[in-house]
């Protein structure tokens, strides 16, 4: 690693106090595995690189994310950057309400340094917090199975949520997944955006036929489980992909509509995509 003379200097005194002193190297390597954020990039660079403690790969990201920079640039920036966050007020709120706006316009080593802070438990509830309150959150939709009618529909919200996490995956859609308060619980600002993506898949005849096909053999398998008495667990496959977007808010159904709204809802979407006939 291209560091300068100083950088240098500090790995090799925290290598040899690691290495001598017993307390301090239990204390390093508590922080290493549960409030990493509070360790800077070179003494991560010195466990995983050279004493080979931890396999969270955070120098590995650390290289990635430096683009042109030298090592020893992108060092100083780091912990320039997380130095700021520490203990200028007004530079945290403005990076925060740009985390929480627009995510797209922080640097990749920005971003890597605050998710190296995101790592540290403490750090991420704290973080979180400050990112979130401010946003509205409907809620999680709920896990009903009293009626045929409720086992499907329960399905088939865990189906389009499926969709939902894979999107969220994606790299313009980071802003998005920055902004959940938790995992699957989309901010109100962006759920227009993301069911209209939802829609652009789903809603054409041959993706629904594919659909049911799906929520059809999934209904046995929830059913039988429910028979047998298991209750919301019969769910569990499924239910790490529920979000609070619901079937119903993807095609405009109210709760006593019947199937046809939907099939009917999907024949105008793809009219529109069609166009008026020359």
């Amino acid at each position: 690693m291209k560091f300068n003379e100083k950088q240098e200097q500090a790995v090799n005194e925290f290598i040899m106090k690691y290495n001598s002193d017993e307390e301090f190297r239990n204390e390093v390597q508590d922080l290493y595995d549960n409030e990493i954020g509070r360790l800077s990039i070179l003494q991560i660079y010195a466990l995983e690189e050279l004493l080979r403690y931890g396999n969270n790969g955070m120098f590995k990201r650390f290289l990635e994310s430096k683009g042109e920079s030298t090592e020893e640039a992108a060092v100083e920036l780091v912990d320039g950057f997380r130095k700021l966050l520490d203990e200028d007020p007004s530079f945290k709120q403005y990076k925060m309400e740009q985390l929480k706006k627009y995510p797209d316009t922080l640097s990749d080593l920005e971003m890597f340094a605050f998710t190296l802070i995101s790592r540290s438990q403490s750090e991420k509830v704290k973080m979180h917090k400050e990112l979130t309150d401010e946003l509205k959150y409907d809620p999680i939709n709920p896990i009903l199975f009293s009626t045929d009618y409720e086992i499907r529909e329960t399905l088939e919200n865990l189906l389009i949520g499926e969709f939902i996490h894979k999107l969220l995956e994606l790299p313009a859609m980071k802003p998005a997944k920055v902004r959940q308060k938790e995992d699957g619980m989309i901010a109100s600002v962006d759920k227009k955006d993301i069911i209209e993506q939802v829609r652009s898949v789903v809603c054409t005849p041959n993706s629904m036929c594919q659909f049911k096909s799906v929520i059809d053999n999934r209904y046995v398998e929830v059913k039988f489980a429910l028979l047998a008495g298991k209750g919301a667990s019969a769910f569990d496959q499924y239910i790490k992909f529920n979000t609070n977007i619901s079937i119903n808010e993807v095609f405009e159904i109210e709760k006593d509509d019947t199937a046809d709204k939907m099939y009917e809802f999907i024949k105008n979407m793809v009219n529109k995509r069609k166009g008026p006939r020359q």
